[in-house]
């Protein structure tokens, strides 16, 4: 089976933290020149994604990761149901997935300046994350236990923070360090103060600082679900496409970077080509794009 990943930067490759154990063809379009992502207009964000979704779309690949926002984007923009089926609804099942495990419906959301707030032609500012989170809250069944509680919110109370900043730091730095340490604490605690029992990213690279962010919270008030929770939703998703059997046997892991600019970042940090290639066990096939 053939899985398309769409990266700009270096913010999808946090997902080969747990691909790197399933045995099939990774096509990575990698994007350095568009990066940072967050910072750019809503239209500008689903068009970046898109030019990776129709070159991974060449490629031939079976199904495709994408950026949470583009993610949500497409599914908004009621796409053909050929492309719907062709894109991996993950960020969609890992939202579901945290709804479920809602204490009292107040769900807290890290954006980027770009998802936060959006000028609109009539100079109203509105809140585009919070927009684009409705339609999976209404389409969402609450729990009998949700259902007993009084206090549980309906619909979900939603704050958001922003923390583009975090992006530019991991530019150069490693997610352990001091600054961004401090940087992480300083910005949840506006959702700490807000009492929220829920905290979503909007970014895979959000995963990249869950030590510290898990460390913040009080598990028992307010929950974050780790990059396993996330692996598990994968699972589910791909198990139940057509064909999973005959992949699993079949299948050889390896791994193509399809990439657009400077690819000194990814090259720079170790992380993520040793993630990538399995330690060095598999090399990784490089090709740059027209």
């Amino acid at each position: 089976m053939k899985i398309g990943v769409v990266s700009i930067g270096n913010d999808s490759l946090e997902l080969f933290r747990f691909l790197h154990r399933y045995d099939h063809e990774y096509v990575v379009y990698y994007d350095a020149d568009a990066r940072p992502l967050g910072d750019k207009t809503r239209a500008r964000q689903l068009e970046i994604v898109q030019v990776g979704y129709d070159c991974l779309v060449a490629e031939g690949c079976d199904y495709i990761l994408l950026p949470p926002v583009g993610e949500i984007g497409r599914e908004r923009a009621r796409k053909s149901e050929k492309e719907r089926e062709r894109v991996l609804p993950l960020y969609k099942n890992y939202v579901m997935t945290a709804f479920g495990k809602s204490l009292v419906g107040k769900i807290g959301y890290l954006a980027e300046s770009g998802q936060l707030v959006q000028q609109e032609q009539s100079t109203q500012s509105i809140n585009m994350m919070q927009i684009w989170l409705e339609q999976w809250a209404s389409e969402y069944q609450r729990t009998a236990a949700q259902l007993g509680t009084k206090q549980f919110h309906r619909p979900f109370v939603r704050r958001g923070r922003d923390v583009r900043q975090w992006k530019y730091f991991l530019r150069s730095l490693s997610p352990r360090n001091y600054l961004i340490n401090k940087v992480v604490k300083f910005d949840l605690r506006k959702l700490n103060d807000s009492d929220v029992d829920t905290v979503l990213p909007t970014e895979w690279s959000h995963f990249a600082m869950e030590k510290t962010i898990e460390r913040f919270f009080n598990p028992k008030r307010t929950k974050w679900h780790n990059i396993k929770t996330l692996e598990q939703c994968f699972g589910r998703l791909i198990e139940g496409e057509k064909g999973w059997e005959r992949a699993r046997k079949d299948s050889q892991y390896s791994v193509t970077v399809l990439y657009r600019g400077d690819v000194g970042m990814l090259e720079s940090g170790q992380k993520y080509l040793w993630l990538m290639g399995r330690g060095r066990q598999t090399p990784i096939d490089f090709r740059e794009l027209d």
